[in-house]
């Protein structure tokens, strides 16, 4: 199988190819994979490892995040069994920027004797180099935690920000939609530099929604409020697949 998808052209360089030769090269874990392994990860981790998870029928266990949106890790270790083959951590985690506690995950996979896999599927390879970013105030709308690195979430207990969210889009711009808690996140790269000074845009969005309330035509807000109120994620998991299939 290793080999096989190796020459697979539609997963080469894709977050799906590295979570998988994360586990393939350790230790042969891969090479013995069956219905009864599983891996490990927080909330925070990337959509990708339930792509690979899916892909080669490993039970995936998604852990909590503690009260500062990081992989708790004493959850996760009292979840590794004997069918357990990868644990994971990110630097820094795609939804919220912010850093899970690498070296006590390390620990934890060295002593349980299984593989770990730390992500940098968002520039962690520049966090040696970077410094904090400065955000602008809008009071209408509060930061998830204390972002370690350029992704930024921001969500507002006065409006909704998927309509805000939907506002962007209309403008052009592309931010990602979160749950728990419902929030929109931005990746800060070089390619803002030019535009940094349009994302006024924000606070224009967030002035129109707060004077008039209400989905606009053609928008996601009522689908990503609707999932985000439904307590049995298997369903919000059908919603969004149908939604997917017939909006394809």
């Amino acid at each position: 199988m290793k080999d096989e998808k190796r020459k697979d052209v539609s997963w080469q360089g894709k977050c799906s190819d590295t979570v998988y030769i994360a586990g393939s090269e350790a230790e042969g874990h891969f090479s013995l994979i069956n219905e009864a392994c599983s891996m490990i990860i927080p909330e925070s981790a990337h959509s990708a490892y339930d792509k690979a998870a899916q892909y080669f029928n490993i039970k995936l266990w998604r852990i909590p995040v503690n009260k500062d949106f990081i992989a708790d890790v004493g959850a996760i270790r009292r979840c590794i069994n004997r069918n357990t083959i990868l644990i994971v951590g990110s630097t820094p985690g795609f939804p919220h920027g912010i850093i899970d506690s690498i070296e006590e995950l390390g620990e934890l996979a060295f002593s349980s004797e299984i593989c770990f896999h730390v992500d940098l599927c968002l520039g962690g390879f520049v966090l040696p180099f970077a410094r904090k970013l400065g955000i602008k105030d809008i009071s209408e709308l509060f930061i998830v935690e204390r972002p370690d690195m350029t992704i930024v979430a921001f969500g507002s207990n006065v409006i909704d920000i998927f309509e805000v969210n939907d506002i962007l889009s209309s403008k052009g711009w592309h931010l990602n939609a979160l749950q728990r808690p419902n929030s929109i996140h931005i990746c800060v790269t070089l390619q803002h530099v030019p535009v940094v000074e349009d994302f006024k845009d924000l606070r224009d969005a967030v002035q129109t929604v707060k004077q008039n309330p209400g989905p606009i035509s053609g928008g996601l807000a009522p689908i990503y409020g609707a999932a985000g109120k439904m307590p049995d994620r298997v369903m919000v998991q059908e919603l969004l697949v149908d939604f997917m299939d017939a909006s394809c």
